[in-house]
C-alpha cells in the first residue's frame, strides 16, 4: 500500500471500488482516469478559446 495522505477506496468518476494502489493514490480507476484527463483538456481547449476570441484573435 502506498503512503499517500489520502487514498481513495472508489472511483470519482464512476463510484466502483478502486482495486490498486496506484488508482487509490489517483482516485480514479484507469479507464477513468483517462476519459478525466481528456475531459480537462477539453475544457482547457475551450477556455483558450474563449480567451482567443475576447481578445479578437480568433
Amino acid at each position: 500500500m502506498s503512503n499517500s495522505l489520502e487514498d481513495h477506496k472508489e472511483c470519482g468518476r464512476c463510484n466502483r471500488k478502486l482495486k490498486d494502489a496506484k488508482s487509490r493514490e489517483r482516485g480514479f480507476g484507469r479507464v477513468c482516469f483517462k476519459k478525466h484527463r481528456e475531459e480537462v483538456a477539453k475544457a482547457e481547449f475551450e477556455r483558450n478559446q474563449q480567451r482567443l476570441e475576447l481578445e479578437g484573435v480568433g
